[in-house]
């Protein structure tokens, strides 16, 4: 572990890699790396980008690449993908859709499956990000699979929350309305030369908050257009960043939580070490019904 460590403060990226293969695979090792990494974490603004299929994520993301690395800044994009509950298997194409980025040297791409999270976001994502943070780029890209309840996950990791939409989603924001005023730092509504944008963008006011302001940019991410105004945004808030010592408190009570709860989950499922193996036994004979062996479980958890 003390050689991994080395390396990675030498800023190796094959090493960066391997850290992150181990958090996804859910190394027992990984826990003890990141409680050493974490001293190094806090100084990467976290850029959120969630939104619905087809919305130009990807694109939009790849232009926000160009302008970093046209200010001499290093950027890292966690891509997120869609998982198969069965399999865990995953497509992760967005390496081959941000390979023109991917070559330069400051940059550095990777995507993760969601692998069954319940969720929006993984604890593998979650961990993944500390070790991108630890590692020293200016900027980490987080790329969500899409919008919903569970993607107000992403408030708990990004400095700032940007909700890619398209003109026609113009009709189903009333229905949308239940989170996310909250969920966005920034609304973006791509792909803006479609009908329907000014009504998108109108849509968008009348659920303006007035505890809150509404940041709305007009975009065509793939030529490029409007980017210029929302690269500016997005600079002054990391220029800006200051640490809200409320927020921070609450998301590191968040983190806590997290953690607490992804390794408790891994010994439930592991079959020959499970502390609590003869009840999910008897709750899979019928001999006790779920609630019955919920109960045994803490009980046995409160006396430990």
């Amino acid at each position: 572990m003390k050689n991994l460590l080395k390396k990675f403060a030498n800023k190796d990226r094959n090493t960066l890699s391997r850290l992150i293969t181990l958090v996804e695979n859910h190394d027992p090792a990984s826990l003890k790396i990141l409680t050493q990494l974490h001293k190094d974490t806090g100084q990467t603004h976290i850029i959120g980008i969630t939104g619905p299929p087809g919305a130009g994520k990807s694109s939009l993301i790849n232009q926000l690449i160009k302008h970093i690395v046209d200010h001499k800044m290093t950027v890292a994009v966690l891509a997120t993908d869609p998982s198969s509950p069965y399999t865990g298997g995953s497509i992760l194409g967005d390496r081959i859709r941000m390979q023109e980025q991917a070559s330069h040297e400051n940059v550095y791409v990777r995507s993760l499956s969601t692998r069954g999270s319940r969720g929006g976001l993984s604890r593998a994502t979650f961990d993944a990000l500390k070790i991108l943070d630890a590692f020293g780029f200016d900027f980490v890209i987080l790329e969500t699979v899409g919008v919903g309840q569970t993607e107000v996950d992403v408030m708990h990791f990004a400095d700032t929350v940007i909700l890619v939409l398209v003109p026609e989603s113009g009709d189903d924001i009333q229905t949308m309305k239940a989170g996310i005023m909250e969920i966005a730092d920034i609304f973006v509504i791509n792909k803006s030369d479609r009908p329907g944008a000014d009504t998108m963008k109108r849509n968008l006011l009348e659920l303006k908050s007035p505890y809150k302001e509404l940041f709305i940019y007009l975009t065509q991410a793939l030529q490029g257009k409007g980017i210029e105004s929302l690269w500016t945004e997005i600079l002054k808030r990391k220029k800006s960043q200051k640490i809200d010592t409320e927020n921070e408190s609450l998301q590191r009570r968040e983190e806590l939580s997290q953690i607490i709860l992804s390794e408790l989950e891994k010994k439930l499922h592991q079959e020959k070490t499970n502390p609590f193996r003869s009840v999910y036994k008897d709750v899979q004979k019928g001999a006790l019904n779920p609630y019955e062996g919920a109960v045994r479980i803490l009980k046995k958890m409160e006396k430990n």
